[in-house]
């Protein structure tokens, strides 16, 4: 079963602008492993479905109809090709690339470090909010740049302002606590174990009709009146990008490898006991 948070975020239906027709099956030279895969539709799918990433300023897409493992296959054919066109990766093997793509995925997910995002956010509004807009394909975007190293930045920037929204428990009325502009991070090909990106969030909090009274009494006429200053925060998912479950069990070339490194048997063993 689907988790329910995944289909609220960047829910979307029909195929992506700048696609002329559906694309064939991809084959297994860019099929993810079958647990990140898995992982992927069940937690971390909200991408599949807006059919676009800007890689280096320019749009990647992909059809998004259909299931959402028809969208995952999708996406992959799409970004995998998009990566091998740079530089940068060109040092990367195909098995390394693959898991990039899982972890771009990962990274560029809302659900990944939704819950930081919205602590962090409580703990300066002071109640607890809900970030609106992020179900709206057309209200949102995603970004990629391949930087040497090579270096994965990713960022989601929203379009629409006042998404930053707390609705009372009791009477669920409707107030607008500021906006979240984007959420942006950067993290090594491959990410080191155990280890999270930091995502600097660029927000502007709305200020109450208190502050704005005392601010005016105090700025008098040597300060411009400002609904709100943007501000920066800091957040990083409890969570690490990269756990270690992405390297599967070992392939037949690394048992291969692993058995050619053992000493071989003394040669005139055998044949000393054919004699005998």
């Amino acid at each position: 079963a689907r988790a329910p948070h995944v289909r609220r975020w960047g829910a979307s239906v029909g195929r992506a602008p700048g696609l002329a027709a559906p694309m064939r099956s991809l084959g297994a030279d860019v099929e993810l492993p079958a647990p990140l895969a898995a992982e992927l539709v069940r937690e971390y799918g909200d991408l599949l479905r807006v059919g676009r990433l800007r890689v280096n300023a320019r749009v990647v897409a992909w059809e998004v109809g259909g299931t959402i493992e028809a969208q995952l296959e999708r996406f992959v054919g799409a970004a995998l090709a998009a990566l091998q066109r740079e530089p940068e990766t060109r040092g990367l093997r195909l098995t390394t690339l693959r898991r990039c793509v899982y972890w771009i995925c990962k990274a560029l997910s809302i659900n990944y470090v939704l819950m930081d995002v919205l602590h962090a956010i409580r703990d300066r509004a002071g109640v607890f909010c809900t970030i609106e807009g992020s179900e709206d394909a057309k209200s949102i975007r995603y970004s990629l740049d391949v930087l040497p190293g090579p270096v994965f930045r990713v960022s989601v920037a929203w379009l629409q302002a006042d998404n930053i929204v707390y609705r009372d428990p009791r009477t669920a009325e409707r107030r607008v606590k500021g906006t979240l502009s984007s959420i942006e991070a950067e993290f090594t090909a491959p990410p080191d174990i155990g280890v999270a990106p930091t995502y600097l969030l660029q927000l502007e909090f709305k200020r109450s009709m208190a502050s704005k009274i005392f601010s005016t009494i105090a700025c008098s006429d040597t300060c411009s009146e400002r609904e709100g200053a943007p501000s920066a925060m800091l957040v990083t998912p409890t969570t690490a990008l990269r756990t270690g479950v992405e390297e599967g069990p070992p392939c037949l070339a690394q048992v291969c490898d692993l058995f050619a490194l053992l000493p071989l048997p003394c040669r005139g063993t055998r044949s000393s006991r054919a004699q005998r």
